[in-house]
């Protein structure tokens, strides 16, 4: 008798296994990806034993090499628009980092070269590859942002309620960093309920809105708020004038919102809080605060006149101003005089490009691009008063998402 041969059954996962594998491999990259830009809040609020700098510079950085290789080398192809964007915001990185050769040799000074002519690279080249060659691992990365803010909401929640203020260390120190990450929350919020019409959405994004203004009328960060403020009436500004259907969930929802925070209004002006006092202030005069950022803008532009083409190089502001300021407040500013006007016109450049993407791909979704406008003016904002460069890095890592419409299928 002949025997048949019987040859191993092969395993072919169906259509819906392979999805569930590729979420679950995109969502813990994803994470993984937006918890490096919150480790040192995150830190703070729940404290681990490693420190997270040497978490993230030693073992997250390559990480992100590795596996944005793996995501591009199966499917690489890449539009001309993503590589003339990418190409210029590197191109002005490593120039800027070039720069320490002529820059006063300090420790902040080879720390900042570094973190802005490596790391924001790499940061940037992993988004362009892996997080905005689709949208959902886009809004993914929107999501989990909102999740990291709604973890500072809650405990600032509880230290509130448990005390009647917030009297945490690590948030009264730190408030700036603390409100700017409430204020991506209450931007992501609006998203969250005009992209998810559920009803279990639309509370979500309701409260977190209403909860994170809130607090951040308590930590004393203006800048953060105002921008919070502005990039919310420019989204709804952006819907207004570019989608003509205006749907009925749209106006309810809009008008809720609106409602609800001129509730929030009036509670704010009964209880006061530590911002509302400090904006209040200003009717009295700019305040410390405000002169120290005005004389380093003065003080900016003479040092620009010194070397106006290469500037002074990496972190140099730190050596040459007379007050202890290791950078002018300002990103323009900054740019200006450690890198000329070759670095300033590159990063203007950037920008103007970012604009032209939104404006002309996205009239199609205007919600979704609506998102990548507001966030880009709300980190624009923010590093006009306060951070430096790699500070900042939110400003580059969030504004290349708005190659998600020109990459996305």
């Amino acid at each position: 008798m002949n025997r048949q041969k019987h040859e191993p059954i092969k395993y072919t996962p169906s259509p819906t296994s392979k999805r569930y594998m590729n979420f679950i491999r995109d969502f813990l990259v994803v994470t993984a990806f937006t918890l490096y830009f919150y480790r040192y809040i995150l830190n703070m609020a729940m404290p681990i034993n490693s420190p997270p700098t040497l978490l993230s510079n030693y073992f997250l950085l390559p990480l992100f090499v590795m596996v944005g290789a793996y995501y591009a080398i199966p499917l690489f192809s890449i539009s001309k628009t993503s590589i003339a964007l990418t190409g210029i915001l590197t191109l002005l990185m490593v120039y800027y980092g070039v720069t320490i050769l002529w820059s006063p040799a300090t420790t902040y000074a080879i720390r900042k070269s570094y973190l802005v002519s490596i790391r924001i690279p790499i940061l940037v080249l992993f988004s362009v590859l892996v997080i905005v060659r689709d949208k959902y691992r886009t809004r993914l990365f929107y999501l989990i942002t909102l999740g990291v803010s709604l973890i500072i909401t809650v405990i600032l929640s509880h230290i509130y309620i448990s005390n009647g203020e917030i009297l945490s260390s690590d948030f009264v120190n730190y408030y700036i960093t603390v409100n700017r990450v409430l204020g991506i929350g209450a931007v992501l919020s609006v998203f969250l309920g005009l992209r998810y019409e559920k009803l279990r959405f639309r509370v979500l994004a309701g409260i977190v809105l209403l909860l994170n203004l809130f607090f951040m009328t308590q930590t004393g960060g203006r800048g953060p708020l105002i921008a919070t403020i502005v990039a919310i009436l420019a989204y709804f500004g952006w819907i207004t004038i570019l989608r003509r259907d205006k749907s009925e969930y749209l106006v309810r929802f809009s008008t809720a919102l609106g409602g609800g925070c001129l509730f929030l209004s009036i509670i704010i002006i009964e209880l006061g809080g530590r911002t509302i006092s400090r904006l209040t202030r200003l009717a009295n005069g700019p305040g410390n605060s405000v002169m120290g950022r005005i004389n380093m803008a003065e003080a900016s532009v003479n040092l620009f006149a010194q070397k106006p083409i290469f500037g002074h190089g990496a972190g140099a502001f730190q050596m040459l101003y007379v007050d202890p300021f290791q950078y002018p407040h300002n990103i323009f500013l900054e740019f200006l005089v450690e890198s000329g006007i070759i670095g300033l016109l590159l990063f203007i450049t950037y920008i103007v490009y970012i604009l032209l993407i939104i404006v002309r791909y996205g009239r199609k979704d205007v919600i979704y691009s609506g998102i990548i406008l507001s966030l880009f003016i709300f980190f624009l904002l923010n590093a006009f008063v306060s951070a430096d460069i790699p500070g900042n890095d939110g400003l580059f890592i969030y504004s290349i998402t708005a190659l998600s419409l020109v990459e996305s299928k």
